[in-house]
């Protein structure tokens, strides 16, 4: 049903901006920051700064467009850091990703060093239902 929608009312455009780092703030040294969300979280590995998706409808001609754009802005307080450092995003035949941007920063003295990922991958995945379906994934690891 929902692909007779689509193809009947337009395109589904799916636009994605993943930034998963360690901090965006501006001005902030990283001894600092990590000071504070270590007392305010202890024990906690990650603290999420800013998590939010944005959706935005566009009518062309007679398509309908819907832009997604995901932002996630992670601050890790431990080594566990590497346990996330590969991250995927999933997307079917529906839905077309048109931009990816990922960057990690990492403390250097005073400042941070924007390292920004470089290579996204493709891949299918494969589920152990009967049915084939077109769900697949983008694949990438977070350096430094």
């Amino acid at each position: 049903m929902m692909g007779t929608a689509l193809s009947d009312y337009g395109k589904l455009l799916f636009v994605l901006c993943l930034n998963a780092a360690i901090s965006l703030a501006g001005n902030a040294q990283p001894d600092a920051e990590l000071k504070s969300y270590t007392q305010k979280y202890p024990g906690t590995p990650v603290v999420i700064i800013d998590a939010r998706v944005e959706y935005h409808f566009e009518i062309k001609s007679d398509s309908l467009y819907i832009y997604e754009k995901d932002y996630t802005e992670m601050f890790y307080l431990s080594e566990v850091a590497n346990y996330w450092q590969e991250s995927e995003i999933g997307y079917s035949g529906f839905s077309e990703i048109k931009d990816i941007e990922a960057r990690t920063l990492v403390p250097v003295k005073n400042k941070y060093k924007t390292i920004k990922v470089k290579e996204f991958s493709e891949k299918d995945e494969l589920s152990n239902q009967i049915f084939h379906d077109d769900y697949k994934s983008i694949v990438f690891n977070f350096d430094g």
